[in-house]
């Protein structure tokens, strides 16, 4: 949360949900939701002192205006509101 806030200009009121994520340990990793995007959650992780976004992945259920349920490939990636790395290119399936 301290990154978000610190580094890249976040508000906590920007941020609707943070899960932390046990399953890739060494790695410290979190899933974060914000208001303005509730339908995707993006990733970050801890690497060598560094924290960066490493990918994103539609919430489930999430829908679009029309009320159909989303996919992965209804998403552009260059339309999202909060994806900054060009490392994210290896999506969670």
């Amino acid at each position: 949360m301290i990154y978000l806030q610190e580094d890249k200009g976040y508000s906590s009121s920007d941020i609707r949900l943070i899960e932390r994520d046990f399953d890739r340990l060494p790695r410290y990793s979190i899933w974060i939701t914000f208001e303005d995007e509730s339908f995707v959650r993006y990733q970050y992780i801890e690497k060598r002192n560094n924290i960066e976004q490493q990918t994103y992945e539609i919430n489930e259920e999430s829908v679009d205006g029309s009320g159909k349920l989303m996919k992965e490939t209804d998403i552009n990636p260059n339309n999202l509101l909060h994806f900054d790395s060009p490392k994210a290119v290896e999506r969670r399936y």
